[in-house]
């Protein structure tokens, strides 16, 4: 894309000039000690959060039989078959037919 040549200062960035404008406030002692007692609760608030959560205990895993059922498959046009691992009711594992 072709720009004219335009003689002069360069434009700053909206971004630049919103930073600078942050920077240049002062904060007042009170402005200070309301900021940091928010940032204080809410470290508070996280922390005291933290003796709810207990450690999970993992079962046993039951050593149920594991019945093979011949099914097809359905993911294209060809069916090709599929031996599906079945432990108690619920589609497990399959091997190739």
């Amino acid at each position: 894309m072709l720009r004219k040549k335009t003689g002069g200062v360069a434009r700053r960035s909206q971004q630049t000039s919103l930073l600078s404008q942050i920077a240049e406030k002062s904060v007042d002692r009170r402005t200070f000690l309301q900021g940091s007692g928010l940032a204080i609760g809410g470290l508070a608030a996280i922390g005291a959060t933290g003796g709810m959560v207990t450690q999970a205990s993992a079962q046993d895993a039951a050593m149920g039989a594991v019945e093979t059922v011949k099914s097809v498959c359905c993911n294209c046009s060809v069916g090709c078959t599929v031996i599906a691992e079945v432990d108690n009711g619920v589609w497990v594992g399959q091997e190739p037919g």
